[in-house]
């Protein structure tokens, strides 16, 4: 039997992890497909699977000659 290890944390939560200050950034994001809603047996609450919500997030790189000549110009 496969068993699914989640670390589920709440709407709110997973806002501020994004850097948002109300949840409605992720709920958008669960209309369209990108995250996966849960519920809590014996709850209303739904929640967010942290590492999916983590996967979402994506490292930009910066070259230092893009730096460089952004300085020059200033």
């Amino acid at each position: 039997m496969k068993q699914n290890n989640f670390d589920l944390i709440n709407f709110s939560h997973a806002a501020r992890i994004l850097g948002y200050k109300s949840n409605a950034p992720i709920k958008k994001l669960v209309t369209l497909g990108k995250l996966t809603e849960y519920s809590v047996p014996d709850s209303t609450r739904k929640m967010i699977d942290r590492i999916e919500l983590e996967a979402l997030i994506k490292p930009i790189q910066i070259s230092e000659n893009n730096t460089d000549e952004n300085n020059q110009k200033k």
